[in-house]
């Protein structure tokens, strides 16, 4: 799976077309997938973070993909980036953030079911990366009251990033 076959499959969702914040939603979505690439994620996680929000999120409400397509989505990313891209498009953040006082036993709660989402240790460290690029690639677009959200719950999610991904946001937040 390429970069490049997803952003032309994207393409006939008009992701290209949808506005997010100052830009639109195709530069966001690739601005991800640079970061998590250049963090040294495993293409999955790189792939999810090219869609992470193409079904909505709780906070972006456009849905440029129906959930119906759920399935040609699947065919044309991979199982692995879909179920991620899924997970971060239905998750409640405050479900997410609840499991960093956890040892085991990770959920989040999907907004589109009402119901919890079991997620694995993998699941957990990846939808915490997906976060903090998505976060870290719109932050410079961002009014400078809100630059700084989300500190301490990233400060505890340190066990769950990579190194380059917790320095990225030390540096980001000027903590290094």
């Amino acid at each position: 799976m390429s970069k490049e076959h997803v952003l032309k499959f994207l393409e006939e969702f008009g992701v290209e077309d949808v506005g997010h914040g100052k830009r639109n939603l195709r530069a966001h979505l690739t601005g991800t997938y640079d970061i998590l690439k250049n963090w040294g994620y495993p293409e999955s996680v790189c792939i999810a973070g090219l869609c992470h929000s193409i079904y909505g999120t709780e906070s972006f409400r456009q849905t440029p993909v129906a959930l119906e397509e759920r399935e040609r989505v699947k065919s044309a990313i991979g199982e692995d980036s879909e179920k991620l891209t899924y997970y971060f498009g239905a998750h409640k953040k405050r479900s997410l953030w609840a499991n960093l006082e956890k040892e085991t036993g990770y959920t989040i709660t999907d907004r589109f079911t009402e119901t919890e989402i079991a997620l694995s240790d993998e699941d957990m460290a990846s939808m915490i990366a997906l976060t903090l690029a998505n976060w870290l690639e719109q932050r410079p677009f961002v009014d400078e009251k809100h630059k700084f959200i989300i500190k301490d719950e990233l400060v505890q999610a340190k066990r769950w990033l990579n190194s380059a991904a917790y320095d990225a946001f030390l540096e980001a937040y000027e903590l290094k």
